[in-house]
């Protein structure tokens, strides 16, 4: 039997948007030229190279190199006599008075004393002379 279910496809490719072979073009070129950079450095600058400066009449500086100086320390010895008393000084001006100081604060009040004893009873007075007696018409005149 014959299969007529196969199909064949074209893939139709359009170049105009298609940048990725100027951009691999790009590449390379950039990568060339950062080896070669590289290899230029090394061969022709050589970082390692030293250069020798010589110089044609060396200068000689001569020194004079003087002992230190040491001075002497004095140490202290034993200590002498103690020597006489001085003089006593004049004697001071008089200070000036101070301020009076504030008034201070009033006492409690002291307790109610205790009751007195009650006094004695006085004599009982004398007894008065009787008057004279009046008569019975005698109305007080």
């Amino acid at each position: 039997m014959t299969d007529y279910n196969i199909r064949e496809t074209r893939i139709v490719r359009d170049g105009t948007n298609d940048d990725s072979r100027m951009w691999a073009a790009v590449a390379t070129v950039l990568g060339v030229a950062v080896i070669a950079f590289v290899v230029g450095y090394f061969s022709w600058w050589k970082p390692s190279h030293t250069t020798i400066i010589q110089n044609p009449t060396p200068t000689v500086v001569e020194r004079t190199i003087t002992p230190p100086t040491y001075v002497p320390v004095p140490v202290p010895g034993m200590s002498g006599q103690t020597g006489a008393t001085g003089q006593a000084g004049s004697t001071g001006q008089t200070g000036s008075t101070g301020q009076t100081g504030s008034t201070g604060q009033s006492g409690a009040t002291g307790q109610t004393g205790a009751t007195g004893q009650t006094g004695e009873t006085g004599q009982t007075g004398a007894t008065g002379q009787t008057g004279t007696s009046g008569s019975a018409d005698d109305s007080g005149q």
